[in-house]
């Protein structure tokens, strides 16, 4: 399933480290911002638990515009952030 969504969307495929001996073999794929927002925009519709499309929703609308690219936040930007961050945590339906 990992290589499949790899050659079909992109990424990549790497083994999750043993905490414990009797664990078995796990694998993650991992994609970057940009293209996890795509794949929401694509997917969201489709979507049957309100949270989730509630949270994907507010995540494809406005992640993008309260996350600044060098990681530096100016108190107004980091406030915006903040109250993004309680919106998606707080979701009430």
């Amino acid at each position: 399933m990992l290589e499949y969504l790899k050659n079909k969307i992109g990424g990549s495929i790497s083994k999750k480290k043993e905490s414990k001996e009797k664990y078995k073999e796990a694998w993650k794929w991992q994609i970057k911002t940009n293209l996890t927002i795509e794949l929401l925009n694509e997917i969201k519709e489709y979507l049957l638990v309100p949270e989730k499309k509630y949270r994907a929703n507010l995540i494809c609308d406005e992640y993008k515009k309260v996350t600044p690219r060098n990681g530096k936040y100016t108190e107004e930007k980091l406030q915006a952030k903040l109250d993004f961050e309680k919106r998606f945590f707080e979701y009430n339906c």
